[in-house]
């Protein structure tokens, strides 16, 4: 086993923090620029209404040429009904969607004004060692 001197420890210990720290720093920038950029993570409820908007898009254009070849438009009203219901669906898909965004975007302000507002009473109190007690500034 090799023994470690105090100095080499001392310089080990030394370029490990600086190391740490410049690690930390690097993560705090990272999440600071980060901090309000859109995530490109699709929800699944999105990629759900994109499969049923393509899945019901696929099913008219076939019904259509179905009943062009056979010159039978029996049909065409359920299609109609169809293609109605995917209008609403996708209406209330939308509205849902803008909904959550907005209540989750005022979420966000709100923790951060909260924040802010705790970083604010905390710098108007300082502590004082002489008797461990803390005290307001503006007194």
């Amino acid at each position: 086993m090799r023994y470690l001197s105090k100095t080499k420890f001392e310089k080990e210990m030394s370029r490990l923090k600086a190391e740490n720290e410049q690690l930390r720093l690097r993560k705090e920038l990272k999440e600071e620029k980060n901090k309000y950029r859109k995530k490109s993570k699709m929800e699944m409820s999105k990629k759900f209404a994109i499969y049923l908007f393509l899945l019901l898009n696929v099913i008219v254009i076939y019904s259509l040429i179905a009943m062009w070849h056979s010159q039978d438009l029996s049909c065409l009203g359920t299609l109609i009904t169809a293609i109605a219901a995917e209008c609403i669906t996708y209406i209330t898909y939308c509205t849902k969607s803008y909904k959550a965004k907005t209540n989750e975007e005022a979420l966000n302000y709100a923790r951060e004004r909260d924040q802010m507002n705790v970083v604010d009473e905390v710098a108007e109190y300082q502590y004082s060692p002489d008797n461990g007690v803390i005290d307001n500034i503006e007194q």
